[in-house]
């Protein structure tokens, strides 16, 4: 304690200049304190709005979490005041010793007050407090106008909006609520009546295609332990035998390969390959400018007659098309006349014909089959 007064005493020297420094404090909360009440009643609204949305939030958290931390605490509270107990008896000399030594530290800090920061205050201290003077009626103006302003501007301005924000507010607290009901009546009366249907098959299925997968599983390890490995147990090495065997094989077949070539044709290569090398680039000398030759006599000559015909060509088609185009439609318009005729003749041999839905005239003879082609019926047909 009698550290804690010559420390209280060693502060108070500070009293003075805080004093202006108290009084723009004072005046900077009166400004905020209006601009907050202010501010506080236009959103009354919004924050009522919020303040419902979580309290449910809220409600979870103190029934399911704040119990668990008071148990916690009361098994944990008696645990750590015999800690501290603990403690404070087996160091009081240390915390004696710690008293004695902040004692010490106290008296150099008062007598560094006394001796050298009070002069140097009283130096300095008047011209900091004009400073402050001038920053506290500087501060005062501009508070001023932060709340001419602020009731001139501000204020008007959010009664003019407010009132459209409080309803835009509740309607969509209503849409919410109204959304929120009607998942809920989803829920209950389509989503759950639906699964308490479908859900206990689904579920027996999943279950059937557990059991039906696990007896998969474990018929495969049935066969693969009593009949597989066994029977690879008594075919396996002389397969494995077999195919070292032909790998033996295959490798003697190249290495005889492999002399053949080096001691038989790769040394005849080694003689004439040069000569058939030098042979073959003189023949693609020659076949590159017999190629060049065709291609000259085909664009200096060929491709313009041909080019010639295929003008005239044209010309003579151009006047011979109409002609053909007339001859072919009489041919036409005399085979529909044949093809009706025959038609009227019967189907004795069978055939097909064509018609309009409406219907038309027809002649049988004898025993005849008329089968309509539509629903998927073909040609032939068995009755």
């Amino acid at each position: 304690m009698v550290a804690l007064a010559g420390l209280t005493v060693a502060l108070s020297g500070l009293s003075s200049g805080a004093g202006a420094v108290s009084s723009i404090f004072g005046a900077i909360g009166g400004i905020f304190g209006s601009a907050i009440s202010a501010v506080t009643g236009a959103f009354a609204s919004a924050i009522t709005f919020i303040k419902e949305k979580f309290q449910v939030i809220k409600d979870w958290f103190n029934e399911n979490i704040m119990p668990i931390f008071d148990e916690l605490w009361a098994v944990a509270e008696p645990i750590i005041q015999t800690i501290a107990d603990f403690v404070s008896s087996a160091l009081g000399l240390a915390f004696d010793a710690l008293g004695l030594a902040w004692g010490v530290f106290l008296a150099a800090m008062q007598l560094a007050w006394d001796e050298v920061i009070v002069p140097l205050w009283d130096l300095v201290g008047p011209v900091i407090e004009i400073g402050l003077g001038v920053i506290g009626v500087a501060w005062d103006v501009l508070m001023a106008a932060m709340k001419l302003a602020w009731d001139n501007i501000i204020v008007p301005l959010w009664d003019l909006i407010g009132i459209p924000i409080d309803i835009g507010i509740t309607a969509i607290g209503l849409a919410w609520d109204g959304l929120m009901y009607a998942m809920e009546l989803i829920w209950n009366n389509v989503i759950e009546p639906l699964w308490n249907l479908v859900g206990p098959p689904i579920e027996a299925g999943i279950g059937l295609i557990a059991t039906a997968w696990d007896g998969l599983m474990y018929g495969m390890e049935l066969i693969w332990n009593n009949v597989v490995e066994p029977l690879w147990g008594i075919v396996g090495p002389p397969i494995e035998t077999g195919i070292g065997a032909i790998a033996t094989a295959w490798d003697l077949l190249v290495d005889g390969m492999k002399w053949v070539w080096d001691n038989t044709v790769g040394a005849l290569w080694e003689g004439v390959g040069p000569g058939v090398e030098e042979g073959m680039k003189n023949i693609q000398v020659i076949w590159d400018a017999l190629a060049d030759s065709i291609k000259w006599v085909w664009d200096n000559i060929l491709d313009p007659i041909f080019g010639a015909f295929e003008y005239i060509l044209d010309l003579i088609w151009g006047v011979l098309e109409p002609i053909v185009d007339a001859i072919m439609d009489l041919v036409s318009a005399g085979g529909e006349l044949i093809g009706a005729g025959l038609d009227m003749l019967g189907f004795a041999e069978g055939g097909v014909v064509s018609g309009p839905e409406s219907g038309y005239p027809v002649m049988l003879h004898g025993t005849e089959a008329v089968v309509p082609l539509s629903g998927g019926r073909s040609i032939p047909v068995e009755l």
